[in-house]
């Protein structure tokens, strides 16, 4: 391959990466290298099909050296043909590995194989945008700064709410007018080159993978020769036919599992184990376990292995700024089912992928775990319709009607509420990738047009005695709780669970006292003061309710302040100026007319010496009523 060293090579990958977005996915990969069971090495194809002509070269790793050859047949029209290296696997490199890919023409090869991919016989295209990747690039330069340094995953998922337009009042630029236009005239300049791949500063390596566009017609030989020190290798190659978009992993995936069984290669348990997957609970990483790393050979394996090849293609793209192509990965992922059970147009995908891309894009560059992340819940909710209304997080509305973040709060805080009181609260619901699944007919993609129901909401509150529990609503989505008049309890835990859905849904509740007036006087009622030498200061832990200050000794108050049942207030009787210190009866009353005695008539005498002497009495009472 050529080297170029120019900024257009960064703007091509702003073009590329749009493409390749909508053409080639549809689940999920990633994870620790994990060596697949015992089995025998080799070869094993799909027929020719529009769908899923493909291959899949599969060393085991038992120490054994290998060889074999099979045929490939790419159908005509093919968009793409796909090759690469699975990333996930042991021997990934393909050290003491060569892997090598000859046209039916004998014209061109791709070799994979010692750490390097080479191709000879294709022409090197610059996949660069003149009009999409500047704007692209631009707009993901614009709301760059949004990000924090080391951005989680609600900072995510507000900036993508913000991007929708989820808040009137933080919104960011929309996308510029005509870009999605520009997207789709992108493709269709693609789709009109043969035998082409992409120009680059340097040449992918074998995990980075090597898209050919428009590639030869006909019987494509697949060769392996594989000595015993080779590691466990996958590698890929996919024949994606043209406006396949979701579909053509599914059908590949398929075909490949099913010349797998037919060859005796069984399927093995699931892969490593992905705790730090996201989601709100248990069940929803365990969502995210099965979707990466399914039993191996079976067609959710191979659909698992391409899309997480499809992954390091993207972040190859990425790195040479095909930004277009980049999108282009984005809108491949989404499998068409999903837009009509969910009612989005191919505009509101385009508007999706590109959004979600930006996103991508932006985290790459900073944080590129978290990017990986954010495409793998991406692909995850795009695979079906199931997924898509899959809910993985339960969080509680505010009645706030602003924006969407406002309105739908993912992370509640405590709800507080006073004795003998009642409170309705609402549910709202996210799928895994934090889009907000609205209305609840939708939750777990059930109820009416969508399917079979989900089951409704089950609420649980412990301890039980704190308050009582009434759900109601569409699938028990709002629930009412009605405070004790005298609450032994104070504090209690509500769990939320939504039938065979995994997410949990947990809130704190509080039973606290409301704050009242108070009155702090004198014997002759609660408009009396009372008599002090010199100050008085109240205090509830380190706030001041009240103080006298630096005055000198005489009658102050009354003494009114905020407070509430249970709290404990601390009294200092301070002596500013010296010699004499005391402190008459104090009361305290409430605006309902009870009233208690606070603490005595204190007299310390005098003689004591004149100056500050600073704190004299100190005593806490704790508010009864």
């Amino acid at each position: 391959m050529r080297h170029r060293h120019s900024r257009g090579a960064r703007a091509t990958a702003l073009s590329l990466i749009s493409v390749l977005l909508f053409t080639l996915l549809g689940g999920c990969g990633g994870g620790n290298p994990v060596n697949p069971p015992a089995a025998t090495s080799g070869i094993v194809t799909t027929g020719a099909s529009a769908t899923s002509a493909a291959a899949a070269a599969l060393g085991v790793g038992d120490g054994a050296a290998w060889q074999d050859s099979q045929s490939l047949t790419v159908p005509a029209d093919s968009a793409f043909l796909f090759v690469s290296s699975c990333a996930d696997q042991a021997g990934a490199n393909l050290t003491g590995a060569s892997v090598r890919l000859t046209s039916p023409s004998g014209e061109r090869t791709i070799t994979l194989g010692e750490s390097a991919l080479a191709a000879t016989g294709f022409t090197e295209a610059d996949l660069a945008s003149a009009t999409t990747d500047p704007a692209l690039e631009a707009y993901a330069d614009s709301i760059a700064g949004e990000l924090p340094a080391q951005p989680s995953d609600d900072d995510v998922a507000e900036l993508l709410s913000r991007l929708k337009n989820g808040d009137p009042e933080g919104t960011l630029p929309g996308l510029p007018d005509g870009l999605a236009d520009q997207v789709d005239t992108y493709r269709e300049t693609i789709d009109g080159l043969t035998n082409a791949i992409p120009a680059s500063d340097t040449p992918p390596g074998p995990t980075d993978g090597l898209l050919v566009v428009g590639p030869e017609a006909g019987t494509w030989t697949i060769e392996v020769d594989a000595e015993a020190s080779a590691g466990a290798f996958l590698v890929l190659a996919w024949a994606v036919p043209a406006d396949a978009e979701g579909l053509g992993i599914d059908a590949m995936s398929q075909g490949l599992a099913g010349a797998a069984t037919a060859a005796g290669v069984r399927a093995g348990p699931a892969g490593p184990r992905y705790l730090g997957a996201d989601g709100g609970d248990p069940g929803c990483v365990q969502c995210m376990n099965q979707f990466k790393s399914p039993a191996a050979y079976t067609a959710e394996w191979f659909r698992a292995k391409a899309i997480g090849a499809v992954w390091f293609c993207l972040k190859w793209a990425q790195m040479r700024a095909l930004f277009t192509k980049f999108i282009d990965y984005m809108f491949a992922i989404v499998n068409p089912t999903v837009m009509s059970a969910i009612g989005l147009t191919a505009a509101g995908l385009k508007e999706k992928a590109i959004l979600t891309g930006v996103i991508v894009w932006n985290l790459l560059k900073i944080v590129p775990q978290k990017a990986e992340e954010v495409f793998w819940q991406y692909a995850f909710v795009m695979q079906s319709a199931e997924n898509y209304c899959m809910v993985c997080y339960l969080g509680l509305k505010t009645p706030y009607e602003g924006g969407l973040l406002k309105r739908y709060n993912i992370n509640p805080p405590v709800i507080v509420m006073e004795p003998d009181y009642t409170l309705t609260v609402e549910l709202c619901a996210f799928n895994i990738a934090k889009d907000a699944l609205e209305p609840p007919a939708y939750w777990g993609f059930g109820g009416g047009e969508h399917g079979a129901g989900h089951g409704s909401a089950t609420w649980a509150l412990t301890p039980s005695s704190v308050a009582t529990l009434t759900p109601s609503g569409v699938h028990n989505s709002q629930c009412t709780i009605k405070s004790p008049n005298e609450p032994e309890i104070l504090a209690a835990r509500i769990e939320v669970t939504l039938g065979s859905q995994p997410a949990l849904g947990h809130f704190g509740l509080n039973i606290e006292e409301p704050e009242k007036q108070y009155t702090v006087h004198g014997q002759g009622g609660a408009s009396s003061g009372f008599g002090v030498d010199d100050n008085l200061d109240i205090l509830k832990g380190t706030q001041v309710l009240y103080t006298t200050g630096y005055g000198m000794s005489g009658t102050k108050g009354p003494a009114v302040f905020k407070a509430k049942k249970g709290d404990v207030l601390t009294f200092q009787v301070r002596d500013t100026y010296g010699h004499c210190s005391g402190l008459q009866a104090i009361y305290i009353s409430d605006e309902a007319g009870h009233t208690d005695l606070v603490h005595e008539t204190w007299d310390q005498g005098c003689g004591h010496g004149g100056g500050d002497r600073g704190v004299q009495l100190t005593f806490t009472y704790t508010v009864p009523f």
